[in-house]
């Protein structure tokens, strides 16, 4: 404390760094708040809290495979606490049915938001909905003053915005609280995917005029299609394999901090998500399908951007980036199911209905030819946009009247397109007419396959999980057993903290094999890493339990241990029994000593 009173002034731009990354303005109020949220926990340890997930780790598959089919049970039951549904032995305490699951990886596991319940989730959500939907308007209302000045600054524009919202959307969704980091991981994609595809596509379309879909010019919409394209080709490559972050982080800031953990941090390689990578492509195809009416040359663009795309980030991957955490398949299955439906109905639709509106000019011919008196040889005109033309009009020439050829706009909406719907017009020739037909009731087909996925992925798979089991083993159960293979997690409570190259612990871990931890620091031991020791008055009853467990030699009182320090999380290791083994002399139920896993740091 003494320390603290005496420090000087910080300088400026200290006190700007304090302000942004630490919510602070000064040592001393860091102090301040220190002692206050210390207090705030010793009170919070007094209490007693219930449980809300509870994490299994069995040593064989067929066991784990055994305890989720018996107690696999609709979830209807596990509200309505149907004591019939399951037998009397499989009950929580012979009262209480529960609802059980296989979980997603140690890794994926996010302790610190468990405890939301799913209306403060829903809540959450709705928050960031709002926010993402006004970050869609602002990026659109930046695009078209981009686009109003030429079809280039539109595309960096684009790219610029692009690549700002992965930043974005990840400030966003620190508003939202997920179990595990699938859920974090596909809220992150779908919010990305929404801000790339309307950036890159649909504001291109909502801004330029009709007229000018296939018009060539570098102020049209073939030349900003082109651009953009050209523009994912390169950039992300380019950023990727530079990474100038990384480098910087490196090279210039690492070696000037004082702190050791924050200088390893700035060599720990950039972070990367697998959302932010699935929306790049999702947002390429979406692209190409989207402008492959108007511009085929998109399917070979896109081509190529993925092929270059998916070797760049396998070197950053396996040279450069950071590690991610091990989130399963959910998430490629999410786009699949969800997403790239999705992309296929909007080919569709942009087909049937661009296909239908050519040849874009809002111009359909009449019978009549033109007149003599309207001969107009070499004439200067200017276009409603002020530029000058020369127009040249001689007798028998074809004459034309407006006609509203965009389908999309015509009251009432033409749905499907089809050659009907020119309605007393006709610009449409014959061959277009016929496959106007087709390509419209294709649209009609394509929109009834996309609504029954998401019909029976949504709908039906709720009503499935309120009335029916769901469990069904994937695959044949293999004879490994847990204990037996190598660097394999267990469920430890632990959170990534800023700053710290490695989490911190949320409980107790004298009474489980350390390896199951998933992480060690070569330098000092886990005590130094566990939260549990930063609270004085938790971290005296942790002590005293750890030498009544020396002094007995046995490990029963867990229970104990989980009333004495109810505010963290508890997690327990029963080691296969030597008989079950076949190797007694490995075997060793005691404790390991505090001196064997401290390290002189004063614990």
């Amino acid at each position: 404390k003494g320390q603290v009173e005496t420090m000087p002034p910080m300088s400026w731009w200290k006190w700007l760094y304090m302000a942004i990354m630490h919510m602070a303005f000064s040592p001393k109020m860091v102090y301040s708040q220190l002692l206050a949220l210390e207090k705030r926990i010793e009170e919070l340890s007094t209490k007693t809290y219930d449980v809300s997930h509870v994490f299994v780790t069995f040593e064989t598959e067929q066991a784990q495979r055994a305890a989720l089919t018996a107690l696999d049970t609709p979830y209807r039951n596990v509200k309505q606490n149907n004591l019939q549904a399951i037998p009397e032995k499989l009950r929580f305490h012979g009262n209480r049915v529960l609802r059980v699951q296989e979980p997603p990886e140690p890794d994926a596991v996010r302790w610190q938001d468990l405890e939301e319940t799913k209306l403060q989730r829903l809540k959450q959500q709705s928050i960031t909905t709002i926010l993402t939907l006004i970050c869609v308007g602002g990026g659109g209302a930046i695009i078209a003053a981009a686009r109003r000045r030429s079809a280039a600054a539109a595309a960096i524009v684009i790219i610029i915005l692009n690549s700002g919202v992965p930043q974005a959307v990840k400030q966003i969704i620190k508003f939202e609280s997920h179990c595990d980091e699938g859920s974090r991981q596909r809220s992150l994609y779908v919010k990305m995917t929404i801000l790339r595809w309307f950036n890159t596509a649909i504001i291109t379309t909502i801004i330029s005029p009709f007229s000018d879909m296939i018009a060539n010019g570098p102020e049209h919409l073939l030349q900003s299609i082109y651009a953009i394209f050209f523009a994912e080709l390169v950039k992300t490559p380019i950023l990727q394999i530079t990474d100038y972050m990384s480098q910087l982080k490196r090279h210039v800031f690492g070696p000037r901090l004082i702190d050791r953990r924050f200088r390893q941090e700035q060599f720990a390689g950039s972070y990367w998500t697998l959302a932010e990578r699935l929306t790049d492509a999702t947002k390429i195809i979406f692209l190409a399908f989207y402008y492959a009416t108007i511009f085929p040359a998109a399917f070979f663009f896109a081509a190529g951007t993925l092929l270059i795309h998916y070797w760049v980030d396998k070197w950053c991957i396996l040279r450069t980036w950071a590690r991610s955490p091990a989130i399963g398949t959910d998430l490629s299955k999410f786009s699949r199911f969800y997403v790239y439906p999705l992309t296929i109905l909007a080919f569709a639709l942009t087909l049937a209905y661009n296909y239908g509106s050519f040849p874009f000019d809002n111009a359909c011919e009449l019978e009549e030819s033109v007149e003599g008196a309207y001969v107009l040889p070499n004439t200067t005109a200017t276009t409603l946009d002020g530029k000058q033309v020369t127009i040249n009009i001689e007798e028998g020439d074809p004459t034309y009247k407006y006609c509203h050829q965009n389908l999309l706009k015509i009251k009432p909406p033409a749905f499907p397109p089809l050659p009907v719907d020119q309605r007393g017009n006709s610009w449409m020739t014959d061959g277009q007419e016929k496959m106007q037909i087709i390509v419209g009731w294709t649209m009609i087909a394509i929109l009834i396959w996309v609504c029954f996925i998401y019909f029976t992925r949504i709908i039906l798979a709720y009503f499935r999980t309120t009335f029916l089991k769901t469990y069904k083993p994937s695959g044949r159960a293999t004879d490994l057993k847990f204990s037996d293979l190598p660097q394999i997690h267990g469920y430890v409570p632990q959170v990534k903290l800023f700053g710290s190259n490695y989490p911190a612990l949320l409980c107790d871990i004298s009474t489980i094999d350390e390896g199951l931890i998933g992480w060690r620091d070569p330098n000092y031991s886990y005590e130094r890493h566990n939260m549990i020791f930063d609270v004085p008055v938790v971290r005296e009853k942790v002590l005293k339990r750890r030498q009544s467990l020396m002094r007995s030699g046995s490990r029963d009182g867990e229970e104990e241990k989980g009333r004495k320090a109810s505010i963290f999380s508890i997690v327990c290791d029963w080691p296969p029994s030597p008989e079950a083994d076949g190797d007694e002399e490995n075997y060793s139920n005691t404790p390991k000593s505090d001196a064997e896993r401290a390290e002189d740091e004063g614990i």
